[in-house]
């Protein structure tokens, strides 16, 4: 024990490197061990079930398509005044999905009329309006969405 004391920093960080090799030898032996008895255990080859995991991977990264909802009627009536002619919304959004993109619409209008356009997880918008109803719709059914009138103004 004394020689070991009594070692230099190198001989002691050599030690110290062949101590951790030996235990990454090991390591790697185990790991080799649990990927032959899980495939043993699935019936697949190693190969055939790396190649799942991927798939599941690149499935997880793929962005959902849009499934744009009915434009829906907001009454933002008691949150401005009734000769207001443009407001300011705050919006917020989120899904579970992570795949699905956060995207919205708001207009003036259920037909023909001023639209904007928000996206990401929150913002804000600002819309011209004729009287105190806006109308949204989202990318997809599953995002839970609100609006919040933040500010407004008399005059175009």
């Amino acid at each position: 024990m004394e020689e070991l004391m009594a070692a230099s920093i190198g001989d002691r960080l050599n030690l110290l490197g062949f101590f951790f090799t030996i235990v990454g030898i090991f390591a790697s032996l185990a790991g080799v061990i649990l990927m032959f008895v899980g495939s043993g255990i699935t019936g697949d080859s190693v190969w055939s079930s790396i190649r799942k995991i991927q798939n599941v991977a690149e499935q997880a990264s793929v962005v959902a398509p849009d499934k744009w909802t009915d434009l829906v009627a907001f009454d933002i009536s008691h949150m401005v005044p009734p000769n207001a002619t443009e407001v300011k919304l705050a919006y917020g959004m989120q899904v579970a999905d992570t795949r699905i993109p956060l995207k919205m619409t708001v207009s003036s209008s259920p037909t023909v009329g001023v639209v904007v356009h928000g996206s990401g997880g929150q913002g804000q918008l600002s819309l011209i309006i004729d009287k105190p109803t806006v109308y949204v719709s989202v990318a997809h059914p599953d995002i839970k969405w609100d609006l919040v009138v933040s500010g407004y103004r008399f005059d175009r």
